[in-house]
């Protein structure tokens, strides 16, 4: 069984290493190599908005799935596919 996501204290904890990381001239990508099923796409669509907010350049994603409800967030930030 999987925890659930907690995106609210993440997404805080992410803006911080993203501003340090864009204030040192570095990118930072997140690998989101989850599954996701139905039940769980909202908070998975909520977690992929939220790492995007949180200023990510790349989101890395393996499901087809959190790829398409990664889309509309890849205004602000690139979403590429997981090889691994």
């Amino acid at each position: 069984m999987r925890a659930p996501a907690r995106t609210t204290s993440a997404s805080t904890s992410c803006h911080a290493v993203f501003d340090f990381l864009h204030r040192k001239g570095v990118k930072g990508f997140v690998t989101f190599n989850t599954l996701v099923f139905d039940r769980e796409l909202p908070v998975a669509e909520e977690a992929l908005a939220a790492i995007a907010r949180a200023g990510a350049d790349a989101i890395l994603v393996q499901d087809l799935g959190a790829a398409r409800l990664a889309a509309p967030s890849a205004r602000s930030c690139r979403c590429t596919a997981s090889t691994r």
